[in-house]
């Protein structure tokens, strides 16, 4: 699944002198009544970061963001406010209050309310970091948790029933694309999630599994082959076969593990005590680096522990009794960089990845040492 791009001219904070004006603007152009606690619900005078962000020309859009959630919009450039569907989440008292005289028509009018909040969750919520990503951790990593408060999100209750209906009624409107997982099908044949987390072994179980069932080595014509029905064949190898070519019949036994695992996204877990992080792709090498400065004064730098569920003040702490020297925690240089580094001085370039893999569990290809 990728998101379509979407660009922003420039983005800055908003004064706490232009903040006030703002406030008085919204207050006037949505017609509050100042007594009442519309406008701090909606836009507080103090709590949070207020930023402002211009599209590009000839677009005159203001977007207005409050800890980085869209809350407003000023359409000309000129004032003309408008709440988005998170400022009317933050302040429903904005809008008109309906009341319902039959319990059948709070169905129909409800069931916008999973539209409203994927729209605003896709665009906000993912990263191109994320792309692609399957059906299921869309909608738990990003549609359920940008739910308003107390709203239960329920696909099947929605006007499109069914989550693949979801996608598609999205793909048409161009606000995604999306492509078939090939693999899924083979997952369901034979009892498994084609939406979970497998190791390797497990989702190469999962192919040879099938074939089992499929009898697919029983006209196979030797031991070490497997003849290929169109369910398997597409799964491994649909999209791959260029125009003119033809599809293979046949795969070797040996072959099966590798070319099955090429067609599913790789993940990585990373658990730690209670902790546990999933993250698609590889992790980042934990950097290990020296630096001399004014001198004879040498100090060892290590960045990307954070990844491993390692606290850097933590371990800073550790490091400091265990190669007796000074340590520091510093925030890495950046405004979109939030990670840290730590800092030790005196050189222990070649101690300190041996220390993080005997202490942390890291494997040794995930180390990056610079000397």
């Amino acid at each position: 699944m990728f998101k379509k791009p979407f660009h922003v001219n420039q983005t800055h904070k908003v004064s706490g002198a232009d903040r006030k004006k703002i406030r008085r603007s919204v207050e006037k152009a949505l017609n509050l009544d100042p007594s009442s606690d519309l406008l701090e619900a909606l836009l507080p005078a103090k709590a949070g970061d207020l930023e402002l962000a211009k599209l590009p020309a000839p677009s005159r859009l203001v977007i207005y963001l409050l800890d980085g959630l869209p809350i407003l919009l000023d359409t000309s450039g000129k004032g003309d406010y408008i709440p988005t569907v998170m400022g009317l989440w933050a302040c429903p008292g904005l809008l008109p209050v309906v009341m319902l005289k039959h319990w059948q028509v709070s169905h129909y009018i409800c069931g916008g309310e999973c539209h409203s909040t994927s729209a605003e969750a896709i665009v906000k919520s993912l990263k191109d970091a994320d792309l692609p990503l399957n059906s299921s951790a869309l909608w738990t990593q990003h549609l359920t948790p940008s739910r308003p408060p107390g709203v239960l999100l329920d696909v099947k209750k929605s006007s499109h029933k069914k989550m693949s209906k979801f996608l598609q009624a999205y793909t048409k409107s161009g606000l995604i694309s999306t492509r078939e997982d090939k693999h899924s099908a083979v997952f369901e044949a034979v009892g498994a999630s084609p939406e979970g987390y497998y190791s390797a072994a497990a989702a190469a179980e999962v192919a040879f599994e099938y074939a089992k069932q499929a009898q697919l080595d029983v006209m196979a014509p030797d031991n070490r082959t497997l003849v290929l029905d169109a369910l398997l064949c597409n799964a491994l190898f649909k999209g791959t076969i260029k125009k003119g070519e033809l599809y293979p019949t046949h795969i070797a036994k040996a072959d099966l593990r590798e070319a099955f695992l090429k067609r599913m996204q790789p993940q990585t877990c990373i658990s730690r005590g209670g902790a546990r992080s999933l993250r698609r792709g590889q992790p980042p090498a934990v950097q290990v680096s020296g630096e001399r400065r004014q001198g004879n004064k040498f100090v060892t730098r290590v960045v990307g522990v954070e990844a491993f569920l390692i606290d850097p003040a933590a371990l800073a702490a550790e490091c400091q009794r265990k190669f007796a020297c000074s340590t520091s925690v510093n925030d890495l240089p950046g405004k979109n960089n939030a990670g840290q580094e730590v800092i030790l001085q005196g050189n222990v370039i070649e101690k300190l990845p041996d220390y993080l893999m005997a202490t942390y569990g890291i494997p040794k290809k995930y180390f990056l040492v610079k000397k």
